[in-house]
């Protein structure tokens, strides 16, 4: 066989939680009184792509995340039967904050083992149904739908925007392309499509119903309007960019899903497919530079700016700003004090555990570069700022280049140098972490520099 002819085969199976998993969860998860229903389903979408010499399978799910450990076992347990390496089986979370994470925590555990149970019989199953297929690269656009959550201020400083009124006005830019794999039968009907888009699924946070937010209602809207097809979501480079509405309702989740499925089945329509479909994947760990070690004085500084903020929170309520990071007002004063307390342990927590953390100097992650057609994607496990998605595909040899996020783990967020130096939330979110072992703080400033020219090297390999 031609090791260019392509063999494909999508799939989508129901992992909404149930009731008991849901209670194991308790308060983790949906805010204080936890989880209470399923509002809208969740789902695992697979995509099985096979050129003969090389073979690829991705599997999109609403989960808010994946840790490396539950990732590691589902390979570990799937590559051997299927006789792919386990590095090209690729596990992708939407990042849906109203879908649990997948990981092996006590509150999580039971769902997360369901998952893969549910999963055990499905992945076999897609790989064994592969058949002559087709496949092709399209584009839309969908501006009006996200925002740049990071608005420089006047002082140095940045405002963590939660309003996208407000954050239209945002001089820092946003990503409106919608990448889209199409992938057809031999005769030419539609199989189904991956779909790329960046922006955070956070309508809603720490709400008690679960739904897969605006990436499952953008697959639903497909997947209604093309009977048989299967409509795959993989998140882009969305570290500072969030979308329409949040902090709304479940109404508007639906309303953005819309409009982007609305824009992807026009796309569908321009694509053109072809049964020639080169395929091959490069697997690497790489690793990232964290930040020095915090002196003495910056951590007592810290400390003063936590237990002043705390101070005076009980008799004004409005109080947002602490240690130069913007507590949004879209949520209330009672959780702006919580995540300030959390920031003051964690001037306690650095002291008793600084040998240790001085230990780890870097931060390993894999990146895996997948060429399918003159499309290369980039799969890899960070938050990544939409500026660096933006660059590499600026800088790339390849026609389209994807860098999709919250692969196989979660790593937090990657930030430009220039953001990092501006502050905020996100170059300071480490510090809401107590693991003294893996990744303790921050990236440091020049990681993204880093991180394009490990991701640019792996796109030239993966294309020649």
């Amino acid at each position: 066989m031609n090791n260019t002819i392509l063999r494909a085969n999508m799939g989508r199976i129901d992992i909404s939680p149930r009731p008991e998993h849901m209670r194991a969860m308790g308060p983790a998860f949906g805010g204080a009184d936890g989880l209470r229903k399923v509002a809208f389903p969740l789902h695992a979408r697979l995509a099985v792509l096979d050129a003969g010499n090389a073979a690829v399978i991705v599997i999109a799910l609403d989960a808010c995340w994946i840790t490396e450990s539950v990732a590691h076992l589902f390979q570990e347990q799937f590559a051997p039967a299927i006789g792919i390496p386990a590095g090209h089986i690729l596990l992708c979370a939407s990042h849906s904050h109203t879908a649990p994470p997948l990981a092996m925590d006590d509150a999580y555990a039971h769902w997360t083992q369901w998952v893969l149970e549910t999963l055990r019989a499905a992945v076999p199953a897609a790989w064994a149904g592969r058949r002559p297929a087709r496949a092709g690269v399209g584009y839309g656009y969908r501006f009006g739908v996200c925002f740049n959550q990071r608005m420089p201020q006047a002082d140095t400083q940045t405002k963590f925007v939660r309003d996208h009124i407000e954050g239209r006005a945002n001089p820092r830019p946003i990503d409106p392309n919608i990448g889209v794999l199409r992938i057809d039968e031999a005769s030419g009907k539609l199989m189904g499509a991956l779909m790329h888009f960046a922006a955070h699924p956070a309508t809603l946070i720490n709400h008690p119903e679960v739904s897969p937010d605006f990436p499952g209602f953008m697959c639903d809207y497909v997947e209604r309007r093309r009977p048989g097809a299967v409509a795959a979501f993989l998140q882009g480079a969305c570290g500072d960019i969030n979308i329409d509405y949040m902090f709304t309702t479940l109404g508007a989740a639906q309303y953005t899903g819309s409009l982007l499925g609305k824009e992807v089945n026009r796309v569908l329509d321009d694509i053109i497919t072809s049964e020639r479909f080169p395929i091959s994947v490069l697997s690497r760990q790489h690793r990232l530079p964290l930040e020095d070690m915090p002196a003495e004085a910056e951590i007592a500084a810290w400390e003063k700016g936590c237990d002043e903020y705390l101070a005076h929170a009980a008799d004004d309520p409005t109080l947002l700003w602490v240690n130069g990071l913007n507590m949004s007002e879209y949520v209330s004063a009672e959780t702006r004090v919580d995540m300030v307390r959390k920031l003051r342990q964690w001037c306690d927590w650095f002291r008793e555990h600084r040998e240790q953390i001085a230990l780890v100097q870097d931060c390993p992650y894999d990146l895996v570069a997948v060429r399918l057609g003159d499309l290369t994607a980039l799969f890899q496990s960070f938050e990544a700022f939409v500026e660096i998605g933006l660059e590499l595909r600026r800088l790339s040899p390849s026609r389209h280049t994807w860098l999709v996020g919250y692969t196989n783990d979660c790593k937090g967020y990657l930030p430009t140098a220039a953001e990092y130096r501006r502050g905020g939330y996100e170059p300071h979110s480490r510090r809401y972490q107590r693991d003294p072992r893996n990744q303790p703080r921050n990236l440091a400033e020049n990681a993204d520099a880093l991180f394009i020219a490990n991701a640019l090297a792996a796109i030239r390999k993966v294309t020649t």
